[in-house]
């Protein structure tokens, strides 16, 4: 299978800020970057839920 997408939506935990979650991310891109296959990562937050959709873009679901 090729061009996989992996979606992921979650909600943060109480008193958890917007600048704590972007480090976090930044801090697991470095991992998920140099996994085989990783293509592309995005982050975003929908306003209304409160919810935050982290979606990373693979060039196939083979296993490393």
């Amino acid at each position: 299978m090729k061009n996989v997408i992996e979606i992921v939506s979650f909600k943060v935990l109480p008193g958890t800020t917007e600048a704590d979650l972007v480090v976090a991310t930044q801090q697991s891109q470095v991992f998920i970057a140099k996994l085989e296959g990783f293509e592309y990562r995005s982050l975003s937050y929908h306003i209304d839920t409160q919810t935050w959709t982290d979606v990373i873009y693979w060039d196939s679901m083979e296993p490393c």
